[in-house]
């Protein structure tokens, strides 16, 4: 039971760092669609 638990714990840690890097990735992309490519790179 406690390991199923901890199993659930891991996977749920794990999809909130995928959603944050998900988050951060349509961030990144709205501002390089903003911003002229040779901005965008730096």
């Amino acid at each position: 039971m406690s390991k199923e638990l901890q199993n659930y714990q891991v996977k749920f840690e794990e999809n909130q760092e995928v959603l944050k890097s998900a988050k951060e990735f349509s961030k990144n992309k709205i501002k390089t669609k903003k911003q002229p490519k040779c901005v965008a790179v730096s």
